[in-house]
Formats: C-alpha cells, structure tokens, sequence
C-alpha cells in the first residue's frame, strides 16, 4: 500500500492521538475517559507557578487512555492521554 498524496491518509487512519503535557506542572482534567471530544475542546489544564495553559483537542473523538489523575504532577511532553478517531 502506497500513499502518493497526502489528501490520501486521513486521521481515522491514523490511530488514537496522543495528548501530551506542554511543560511540567499540576494537571486537572476537563474530560473523562469514554467521552466524546470535538477538535478545540478544552481537555486538561496544566498549572506552574500560577501560569495555567489550556490543553485542547486536534482532533474529534473519544477519550482513550488516561493516565493520571485530577491534581497530579507531569513533566513536560508526558503523555496525558489519547483520543480515538470516531
């Protein structure tokens, strides 16, 4: 199988997405494991020194793997969760 355009893969060929931490900080989460998510969602909330910065979905689905919990500490490009192609 060759793909010779790019306007040829779409997202749901892709897989899940990954949702990642932009730095390190204390995360709380917007969503739920299961629930539905449109592209520009608000999914999570990460705080460091009083600065919090909006973690958004790219992308529509469901909520896959979360894996951490309200009030946890995460380290910058640390995997919050995923998001499956609906």
């Amino acid at each position: 199988f060759l793909l010779n355009r790019s306007s040829d893969l779409n997202q749901d060929d892709l897989g899940p997405t990954i949702v990642c931490a932009p730095f390190a900080g204390y995360l709380t989460l917007l969503v739920g494991q299961g629930e539905h998510v449109d592209a520009g969602q608000k999914l999570a909330i990460v705080e460091a020194l009083k600065v919090e910065t909006l973690v958004t979905a790219r992308t529509h689905g469901r909520v896959g793997r979360i894996t951490h919990t309200d009030g946890s500490y995460v380290t910058g490009g640390q995997l919050l969760l995923t998001i499956v192609p609906e």
